[in-house]
């Protein structure tokens, strides 16, 4: 008979270990490092901030754990929501349908409470089971983080010039990042990204990881990489890897299918290689399906973020 009850600190490390199984097993790690022992720190922290917050429960049968399920209450896109990050949750294998769903159900209550209709959460994304699941009670797709060990690719064609990004640039990637971000706002995406000052874009280009493509004097495209200097929770990057943010990449839609995407890629792979950085990360939303055709063709899916949204009238 399970017994769910509040995550104690002395749970932590059993609680870690489990996740830790879960990661070997689910995840596609020729794609993905070893979030451990690196990461150990950064999840412990987390895990003893949602106790703290009484954001963390425990489930158990009799008294050996066999999963834990946290969350974090916020504002997302001005909805109040309920996330639980992918090391927010584990459950033993032996049984865990009803595991997941006992903790669900649990949590889900509390979240209806505190008025959080909106419900995310990351699954790692070969774990069929979890996506049958979360399917079944109400989720659809909405986002996925992808990763990959970085290789300049072999050929790449492409009559436009790329170049690594100057200070004599920013006006003009100013203006097309802001026509990105006006792509995004669009159906069938509808999402709204941050604005960039040009003083924040001279920024990332003295980072060093920013590349362009032009076509003569007009830029069609962009790609910038941020080098990751910590372990993230979320997408389980580890340090001195890179992700394909905060820009992201963007190309005018009239110079699409012409493998600037491609050129734009190799650059990032080459300069992270150059640099001693072998992972690349990518985070993509679901809806936006071009997106998701090129990034699949070169990256391996590795977290999955679901998304519910409750009826409003639930707790009236």
């Amino acid at each position: 008979m399970y017994k769910i009850s509040a995550m104690q600190k002395n749970d932590i490390e059993p609680g870690m270990e489990l996740w830790h199984e879960n990661f070997w097993k689910y995840q596609a790690l020729n794609s993905l490092p070893d979030f451990f022992p690196g990461g150990s720190q950064k999840m412990r922290a987390y895990l003893e901030t949602r106790i703290s917050s009484d954001e963390a429960v425990v489930i158990r049968d009799d008294e050996k754990l066999c999963g834990y399920f946290t969350w974090i209450l916020t504002d997302f896109h001005g909805e109040r929501s309920a996330f639980c990050p992918v090391t927010g949750h584990c459950a033993a294998d032996n049984d865990r349908e009803n595991i997941y769903a006992a903790l669900y159900n649990h949590v889900s209550e509390i979240w209806i409470r505190e008025n959080a209709f909106n419900h995310l959460w990351m699954i790692n994304y070969s774990d069929e089971l979890l996506k049958k699941f979360s399917y079944d009670a109400g989720f659809g797709s909405f986002v996925i983080d992808a990763c990959v060990k970085n290789r300049p690719f072999a050929n790449v064609n492409c009559q436009y010039m790329v170049l690594k990004a100057t200070g004599n640039d920013v006006q003009p990637l100013f203006d097309l990042a802001e026509e990105s971000r006006h792509f995004y706002l669009k159906a069938p995406i509808f999402l709204k990204r941050d604005v960039f000052s040009k003083d924040e874009i001279a920024e990332l280009i003295r980072d060093g990881a920013v590349f362009l493509a032009w076509d003569k004097d007009e830029l069609i495209g962009f790609i910038n990489a941020e080098i990751k200097k910590d372990y993230d929770i979320t997408g389980l990057s580890v340090i001195n890897s890179a992700e394909i943010s905060p820009l992201g990449i963007y190309i005018k839609p009239q110079y699409r299918g012409t493998g600037i995407g491609k050129s734009l890629l190799d650059c990032v792979f080459r300069y992270c290689r150059e640099n001693s950085i072998n992972y690349t990360y990518i985070t993509f939303e679901t809806a936006n399906s071009g997106a998701a055709k090129f990034w699949l063709k070169y990256f391996d899916p590795v977290i999955l973020s679901v998304r519910r949204s409750v009826n409003k009238d639930a707790n009236t």
